[in-house]
């Protein structure tokens, strides 16, 4: 609802990595908001479909960076934390949609 709030279009939320990836297929987000669990699996592999698109993401959990020290996409994202605050959410929101150069933009 924070982003809504803000203007943004959202794609979501999703129940599921395999949800998520679903969504990927059919959508081109600009950006995206990641918890690290969805369901009952890790969702390294949406991190994996963004990064190979260069879509840029953020974590929205209670993990910390040693928590996911094996997974070197979740561990070297911004990790926003959980309780998520309002501002600090729309300032990485801003952040990443700022640093997507779209092809039809000069």
């Amino acid at each position: 609802s924070t982003l809504r709030g803000a203007g943004y279009e959202v794609l979501g939320p999703v129940g599921t990595a395999i949800d998520a990836l679903d969504l990927l297929s059919r959508h081109s987000p600009v950006a995206a908001v990641l918890d690290v669990n969805l369901g009952n699996h890790r969702v390294t592999s949406v991190a994996q479909a963004l990064a190979a698109r260069s879509i840029p993401y953020v974590l929205a959990s209670a993990y910390s960076d040693l928590d996911l020290d094996n997974e070197p996409l979740l561990a070297n994202a911004v990790n926003l934390g959980k309780p998520t605050l309002p501002g600090a959410l729309l300032e990485e929101v801003r952040r990443m949609v700022g640093a997507v150069r779209r092809p039809d933009e000069h």
